[in-house]
């Protein structure tokens, strides 16, 4: 019966010791889930910066070939062509908000458009280009092609 008693005495010895090792696992554990965690979301962004980046590309390049005898596209042109089927198609399922525009023009030219998404947002990336246009007169005007992407 003695030993017995030595015995569970020794076990209760044991407990500080065996709950500062339970607390450093923990530590360790919880240290990987978030590093891993963080770097998942840190792809995601990436990913999405990427996506915005090639889209921007893509409008410029869709609204120059809006310009077929011209150097330039022409800014009616821009207007009357369906932009935002072309960029819904694009991004697909990613939520986007478009604003071409001409920042150095007096009447404030601005074409806009968006999914119409009210949602939650968790990752937003951004991206923008600029391209030559000519207005009605034949001037050559600057125009900045803004995309803001996001998931929910």
């Amino acid at each position: 019966m003695r030993s017995n008693d030595s015995g569970v005495a020794g076990f209760f010895e044991d407990l500080p010791v065996l709950a500062f090792v339970l607390c450093g696992v923990m530590l360790l554990v919880s240290s990987g889930l978030w590093t891993t965690s963080r770097l998942a979301s840190e792809r995601e962004d990436e990913r999405l910066q990427e996506l915005a980046e090639r889209a921007v590309e893509r409008i410029v390049q869709k609204i120059e070939s809006l310009a077929p005898g011209y150097e330039t596209p022409m800014l009616e042109s821009i207007d009357q062509s369906d932009l935002s089927h072309f960029v819904r198609d694009l991004l697909d399922s990613t939520h986007f908000s478009v604003n071409i525009s001409s920042p150095g023009r007096t009447d404030g030219w601005c074409v806009g458009f968006n999914d119409n998404h009210s949602g939650e947002v968790s990752n937003t990336a951004f991206a923008s280009s600029l391209l030559n246009a000519q207005d009605f007169t034949g001037l050559v005007v600057v125009l900045e092609v803004r995309l803001i992407v996001w998931k929910d």
